[in-house]
């Protein structure tokens, strides 16, 4: 039985009045870039012992509905890991729906980093 973990991100970009900042969010022809953004991931998706919460976002929307996810966390000295850790295939909210086509590594340097993806022409 396949386990379904769910990520997070708070949409603050977007929906908070008053967190968002102009600046933050850039939108061109070929793609909307938001930064900024809340991003939570769960234990089950880092392998540490607690929920964690970040700013340290960017993700790319593109008009053919592809969409990247990126979240940066930084691991306190209490939870910090002692081997690298990989997850991947967990369930991820990003601005354009759930995937499962996502990954977490979190590592000994202090730091997990969350990449959740959509891709619009893949079955």
């Amino acid at each position: 039985m396949k386990r379904f973990l769910l990520v997070m991100t708070m949409l603050t970009s977007i929906l908070g009045p008053g967190l968002s900042h102009a600046e933050d969010t850039v939108i061109a022809e070929e793609a909307t870039v938001i930064k900024e953004f809340g991003c939570i991931i769960t234990p089950q998706a880092s392998g540490l012992p607690s929920t964690l919460f970040t700013t340290d976002t960017h993700s790319v929307v593109t008009p053919s509905g592809n969409t990247v996810l990126k979240c940066f966390f930084d691991i306190p000295e209490i939870m910090m890991p002692s081997s690298t850790m990989r997850h991947t295939g967990f369930l991820c909210n990003t601005y354009l729906g759930l995937t499962t086509n996502s990954m977490a590594v979190t590592n000994v340097g202090g730091q997990v980093a969350l990449t959740c993806q959509i891709k619009a022409n893949s079955n």
